[in-house]
C-alpha cells in the first residue's frame, strides 16, 4: 500500500518515460515520511479509445488515482493529491508541447476491514 494507478491516452503514449515519471512519483511520495518505498506500487494503464470534448485527437490526460487505506489523515491526503498533480504537470510542461492535455489526480479510500496483504 499504496497503490497508484495511472490513465493515459494513446496519444501520450511516446511522451512518458514510465520509469521516469514513477520515480518522481515515488520520490515525492517518500518525503512525506509516511510511506515506505518498497510499498508503492505503480502501473499505466493505456487507454486507447477515448473521446475529449469535441472529439480532437489531439487532446489528451492522464489521471492518477492513488488507492489508501482509510486510516492515513485527510491533510496528508490533500498535501498528497496536490503535490502529485504538480510532479504531473511539471513533467509534461517538459515533455510534451502541447496544451491540450487534462492532468487529474484523486485518492481513493481503502476499506482497511476488507484489505488484505501478505508480502513473501
Amino acid at each position: 500500500m499504496p497503490h497508484l494507478t495511472l490513465e493515459y491516452t494513446k496519444n501520450l503514449q511516446s511522451k512518458i518515460d514510465f520509469n521516469e515519471i514513477f520515480s518522481k512519483i515515488h520520490g515525492e511520495m517518500i518525503e512525506t515520511g509516511e510511506f515506505v518505498l518498497d510499498d508503492i506500487k505503480s502501473r499505466a494503464i493505456c487507454m486507447e479509445k477515448y473521446f475529449i470534448g469535441d472529439g480532437d485527437p489531439d487532446k489528451g490526460f492522464i489521471h492518477l488515482s492513488i488507492s489508501l487505506l482509510d486510516k492515513r489523515n485527510e491533510n496528508l491526503k490533500t498535501q498528497l493529491s496536490k503535490a502529485l498533480l504538480q510532479v504531473l504537470s511539471n513533467y509534461l510542461k517538459i515533455n510534451t508541447k502541447e496544451n491540450k492535455c487534462q492532468i487529474s489526480v484523486e485518492v481513493v479510500n481503502i476499506n482497511s476491514i476488507y484489505y488484505s496483504k501478505e508480502v513473501l
